[in-house]
């Protein structure tokens, strides 16, 4: 019974904290790619996140366009996810040192799955309704070009069909092989040891 409710407890700690760390995650990448900030998504987004970075950024400004109180909430958000959870999977206080690890690891996770995705669903909406406005292809538009830009230079279009997502699709996913699993990985032994 009680791996039931622990499993419960853990499903609900992941769940609710990965949708705002996706939230600010989401909030970060706009500023960086330049969303218009009257664009209802970037202002719902802004909404949801507000409560939390308007009172810390007092502290911290943003430095050289880096939005540092997100970035402090971001990480102290994973670390406490990750303390929670691997407390309620092992009854043990993990280590802090792994957790950072951790932290940084389910991050650029995070970051690696927001490009994945953004393109995946800019790449049906572009076969469904092409050439349609709508505030979320404006997002999308400017979270992915920046990544398919270089890769349009690379892979021109062929016989009409644009592949350059393919190949960034392919390297979005060997970074989280290579680099963002291996550093959850690691931080998990060194958490729980």
């Amino acid at each position: 019974m009680l791996d039931t409710i622990d499993n419960a407890f853990i499903f609900l700690i992941e769940t609710l904290f990965n949708l705002y760390i996706l939230i600010l995650m989401l909030r970060m990448i706009l500023q960086w790619v330049g969303a218009h900030f009257y664009n209802p998504v970037s202002q719902f987004i802004v909404k949801l996140t507000n409560p939390v970075v308007k009172p810390l950024r007092q502290i911290l400004p943003p430095l050289k366009g880096v939005d540092l109180a997100s970035m402090i909430i971001l990480v102290a958000l994973e670390f406490i996810k990750l303390f929670l959870v691997i407390w309620l999977k092992t009854q043990m206080l993990p280590g802090p040192i792994g957790l950072i690890i951790m932290a940084f690891g389910d991050i650029l996770g995070v970051v690696l799955s927001v490009f994945f995705f953004a393109i995946i669903i800019s790449v049906i909406l572009s076969w469904v309704s092409p050439r349609q406005y709508n505030p979320l292809t404006e997002i999308l538009h400017l979270i992915t070009e920046p990544l398919l830009r270089p890769a349009r230079k690379i892979i021109p279009p062929i016989a009409g069909f644009d592949i350059s997502p393919i190949p960034v699709l392919i390297i979005l996913q060997f970074l989280t092989m290579l680099i963002a699993n291996p550093l959850m990985n690691t931080g998990l032994r060194l958490a729980v040891t």
